[in-house]
């Protein structure tokens, strides 16, 4: 089973009743700066799919994309209550958990161009709220691997952020200000890519799934230079680098263990 589909199905689990106390014992530490990171991929590709839906340029299943992930991200958030206990660790997830209705509410609505302004709005709020729970997981927990697990996730975020941003543009909703945020999403994409190729621990199999990322970021560089058929270039190359990204960050998580 994939990691995606064992993702879904412990999702299912906790829907059907599991304790959160036993989750609580699954999950180490290296497991929950994983899963505070996914927040963060979660809160782009919430509003990637839902202005693939405005659009009616949907690569896959866009409304499957946008339900799932707003589960999941309710889910993660009810994990991550029962695993940080107090703290600043604790205060930044209830700071995640003050605007994260709002933009859940609006996700849920049927797609219109002012839906997605405001959307944008929340998203620009919710992201860094989700960042920062990372960062003060991965300095209060301090373990080996919690720097790489954190980076490495953040391109999961990166690959959803970027297909989102051309997305807005795509359907009028973005101007200068989001092509340049694209333009630098793109820049951090690049710079931390190199980054994870430095790690010491990487292994054949890593440095694998980096020369995997790496493909398809030459891939999304080279869409960006076409006129047609742009959306669907950039949400396809968009979704791989999503799914190594996350090969990636699950084995950083399971380091650890060994």
């Amino acid at each position: 089973m994939s990691r995606w589909g064992r993702i879904v199905l412990a999702l299912c689990t906790l829907w059907l009743g599991v304790a959160q106390a036993e989750w609580q014992g699954r999950m180490s530490e290296n497991e929950a700066i994983d899963r505070a990171g996914m927040q963060r991929m979660l809160s782009q590709r919430i509003l990637k799919a839902y202005c693939e839906l405005g659009l009616s340029e949907p690569f896959g299943d866009p409304q499957a994309q946008l339900t799932l992930a707003v589960n999941l991200f309710d889910a993660n958030l009810l994990q991550l209550e029962s695993f940080v206990k107090e703290g600043e660790m604790k205060e930044a997830l209830l700071q995640v958990k003050r605007v994260w209705p709002a933009y859940k509410d609006m996700a849920q609505k049927s797609p219109t161009r002012e839906g997605a302004k405001k959307l944008w709005e929340i998203n620009q709020k919710l992201l860094p709220l989700t960042h920062d729970v990372v960062v003060k997981m991965e300095s209060g927990y301090g373990t080996s691997a919690g720097k790489w697990v954190n980076l490495a996730g953040r391109q999961r975020m990166l690959s959803q952020r970027i297909a989102m941003l051309y997305l807005l543009g795509t359907w009028g909703v973005g101007g200068p200000e989001e092509m340049a945020a694209a333009d630098k999403a793109v820049q951090e994409y690049r710079t931390a890519l190199d980054t994870l190729k430095t790690y010491e621990r990487n292994t054949k199999e890593t440095k694998k799934i980096l020369d995997n990322l790496d493909s398809q970021f030459f891939l999304l560089q080279k869409a960006k230079g076409e006129k047609e058929n742009l959306s669907f270039l950039i949400a396809t190359t968009s979704e791989k680098m999503l799914e190594y990204a996350d090969q990636l960050t699950g084995i950083y998580a399971e380091m650890d263990k060994k």
